[in-house]
């Protein structure tokens, strides 16, 4: 389990070090894709095209 304060993670187990990686790849997925910074939801926005 990861915690953290607002500025750090903490962790509390050493074998949870080998998530970073996946937790930095996850995120840059999340922030390369534009519709999550959109407002509303898209597929609101979908059901107002039809």
């Amino acid at each position: 389990r990861l915690d953290t304060d607002g500025k750090r993670i903490h962790i509390t187990n050493p074998e949870d070090i080998l998530r970073i990686s996946g937790l930095i790849l996850d995120s840059y997925e999340y922030v390369k894709n534009d519709d999550n910074f959109r407002r509303g939801s898209r597929v609101s926005s979908l059901e107002e095209v039809e």
